[in-house]
């Protein structure tokens, strides 16, 4: 196997290592992540309350872009006012599953880019158990809850920050579904 090695990342044949994360370098589908499903050309809608009563926002996913090697989904985040600022997100599924973050530009911002030392971060575990801890953007993300039922896989994750608590809600072949802060405000899926 040929080790080849350059300033971004570093590649063993068909795969792509950066940090401790391995990523499938020729793949350019998007991850059949069947509990945060990112496919392309679907556009998700989400209406706020409490606080964010009367916005909106847009979640989109497309192909084609590459991050420090590997092929990645965008993720298109954009709000209906300024107060919702618009994000990028890069996401691809490592090798054992993981959904990393390869990317992400906020209001214009690069806040975060993996590379050959910098792990590409974990935003949804590829096998999540109740009790899974681990961090993302300073805040601690915790699977609060997994079941199986007949309407398909729900998780609740609870991402913990100095100045916040949120509840994350995912289904099952259908992705994020409702987002609360604290228990009177957040984003709920309409479309």
């Amino acid at each position: 196997m040929l080790l080849f090695i350059s300033s971004a990342y570093i590649t063993h044949g068909q795969e792509v290592t950066l940090g401790d994360a391995t990523f499938n370098a020729t793949s350019d589908q998007a991850p059949a992540d069947w509990h945060f499903p990112m496919l392309p050309g679907v556009t998700n809608t989400f209406a706020g309350f409490g606080d964010n009563d009367s916005l909106t926002k847009t979640e989109s996913f497309s192909l084609g872009e590459t991050v420090a090697g590997v092929k990645a989904v965008k993720r298109h985040i954009e709000g209906s006012s300024p107060a919702v600022p618009t994000e990028d997100w890069w996401l691809a599924s490592a090798t054992n599953d993981d959904l990393r973050v390869l990317k992400l530009v906020r209001a214009e911002v690069v806040v975060f880019e993996a590379s050959d030392t910098v792990t590409p971060l974990l935003l949804l575990p590829g096998t999540p158990t109740n009790g899974q801890t681990w961090d993302l953007f300073g805040a601690t993300m915790s699977v609060e809850s997994f079941a199986l039922s007949f309407t398909g896989a729900l998780i609740k994750m609870t991402e913990t920050s100095v100045s916040d608590v949120k509840c994350h809600y995912y289904r099952g072949g259908i992705g994020l579904t409702q987002t609360e802060s604290g228990s009177s405000s957040g984003w709920r899926r309409v479309q």
